[in-house]
């Protein structure tokens, strides 16, 4: 006797006189049914494997173990996500919506640091020079820019004037959190960015204050 799962749904089908649509998942209780409806109908000259019937047991309840897990892990992102209203964060990136505070970290001493902020047509709208060559994140002070869509840059050179990477992200405050996106909720910033919590690089809280430098800036 096949015993797969399709004719175990056949099988129920036919007892219950319409089958279940194919687009519903099987639950706990329809996967009993189906082993019921199973050992039910069976021949009793010829009866199921014991073996074969305890390995579909197992392969469901590891199943279940998964989902349950899936929905544990959901829970916990979702708790997580809300515990970040109000929090003061750091965010991988380097798109702004306005002044902001931007960050960049350098891997190695550099000979000279620039960042420049670029709206949305790629006009550079303002340069700050002079920046902290030292290795390490360094925070920037970006305003005297109207609201609207920009990115920054940073250009550091090293000793050899060549070209240093230099990792970008921003500061910004969380004010809401929104679960349309199955991945990963996105945080809604004071700042009107939406940002990714997979991006989060750094969580502290608001009464804690980081000194800004003052560099050289031109408009």
């Amino acid at each position: 006797m096949n015993t797969d799962v399709t004719s175990l749904q056949n099988a129920t089908a036919t007892g219950n006189g319409a089958a279940k649509p194919a687009s519903q998942s099987m639950g706990k209780d329809d996967f009993m049914k189906l082993l019921l409806t199973q050992l039910s109908a069976q021949d009793p000259l010829n009866p199921q494997d014991p073996t074969q019937f305890v390995t579909q047991l197992t392969q469901f309840s590891n199943l279940e173990n998964l989902q349950n897990l899936g929905t544990k892990m959901g829970q916990l992102v979702t708790a997580n996500s809300i515990s970040l209203l109000g929090k003061d964060v750091r965010v991988n990136g380097n798109q702004i919506n306005g002044p902001a505070t931007g960050y960049y970290a350098l891997t190695d001493n550099a000979k000279s640091v620039n960042l420049q902020v670029i709206d949305s047509v790629g006009n550079i709208v303002k340069t700050i020079k002079d920046l902290p060559t030292t290795p390490g994140l360094h925070d920037v002070k970006i305003d005297g820019i109207p609201a609207g869509n920009y990115t920054f840059s940073v250009t550091a050179i090293d000793v050899n004037n060549q070209l240093m990477n230099a990792g970008l992200s921003v500061g910004d405050r969380v004010k809401g959190v929104n679960f349309s996106d199955s991945t990963s909720p996105i945080l809604l910033m004071d700042s009107g960015a939406q940002m990714k919590s997979s991006d989060l690089v750094e969580i502290h809280d608001p009464a804690t204050t980081v000194a800004t430098m003052a560099p050289t800036t031109t408009p």
